[in-house]
């Protein structure tokens, strides 16, 4: 049986260790929204939920509704979605002892995040252009990319609230209880659309040659084009940034005009304009390697 995880961070720590004052301690500079304050705290303690990844009972009527969601999405994915939701059969049907079946409600979702992040390691090593270029599994990489955007806290939260806001309770309940499920699936279609169905998706190093360093935060993929909003209200465009350092970033666009694959210097109008978006799309939590680069940019908030 495996030891019982209480902790579940919804944000990779190795992925914030760029960010680190210092490597040799598992402590980062951040600006805690809740006590509207800049602390120096440890990597176990911020963008974390206990269970996060808790796989919930769910009752005949909720598991019809995933499997209709699942039949939403392209042939490719329902593989994904049937083991799943198996499982999720399993814990609610009671088709394993009570031992069995709080082990793997527990673990079977961590897990897998813990191996789609293995796929983030490359992306994460990228320091050039080049080396982007070269990574050996771009779908990988992009997947894991998708999953740091779909699978925070914040779109948790959104999914929720946005179904009470229509007046759907039962289905805001059960976003609650199977998010991660919600997550893993929105995760792997957008990374399909983004790494294999779109000719012009196009990749951007970013390379920040500016007097500001990058900062992050618990919503670390985002929407550049979030607040552009169609008649109905729905975003029109997608266009992803994400920080993997306070001097790197990777940027993904589509525009056929461009190289696949090319390059950026950010100069300090780019990485404040940035820095902005990325504490304007924060739920909990910034991260940054210096105290003043937080307060210059969490105040106002």
């Amino acid at each position: 049986m495996n030891t019982e995880v209480k902790k579940q961070h919804y944000v990779w720590r190795y992925y914030l260790n760029p960010w680190k004052k210092n490597p040799k301690e598992k402590k980062i500079w951040t600006y805690i929204f809740e006590a509207n304050k800049v602390d120096y705290v440890s990597l176990m303690d911020v963008a974390q939920e206990s269970y996060f990844y808790k796989m919930y009972a769910l009752s005949p009527v909720e598991i019809l509704t995933c499997w209709n969601f699942a039949k939403q999405f392209p042939p490719f994915m329902w593989s994904i979605a049937e083991s799943l939701l198996k499982g999720y059969e399993a814990i609610s049907y009671n088709m394993m002892s009570e031992t069995d079946k709080r082990d793997f409600s527990l673990h079977i979702l961590d897990n897998m995040q813990t191996n789609i992040e293995k796929m983030g390691r490359p992306l994460l090593s990228c320091h050039s252009l080049e080396d982007l270029r070269n990574i050996p599994d771009k779908y990988q990489a992009v997947y894991y990319l998708c999953t740091q955007y779909s699978r925070t806290k914040k779109m948790r939260e959104n999914g929720i609230n946005g179904y009470l806001q229509l007046n759907k309770p039962l289905l805001s309940e059960l976003y609650r209880k199977a998010f991660p499920y919600i997550s893993i699936i929105m995760a792997t279609k957008l990374g399909h659309s983004i790494a294999v169905a779109n000719p012009n998706t196009r990749y951007i190093f970013v390379k920040n040659e500016s007097s500001i360093p990058f900062i992050t935060c618990d919503q670390p993929a985002i929407n550049l084009r979030i607040d552009e909003l169609d008649d109905n209200g729905d975003i029109k465009d997608f266009e992803l940034f994400y920080p993997t350092s306070p001097t790197t970033a990777i940027m993904i666009v589509f525009n056929p005009q461009l190289e696949e694959y090319s390059e950026i210097i950010a100069d300090d109008n780019f990485v404040d304009d940035k820095n902005k978006k990325m504490c304007k799309n924060a739920l909990s939590f910034v991260f940054a390697n210096k105290k003043d680069i937080l307060n210059r940019y969490c105040s106002p908030y």
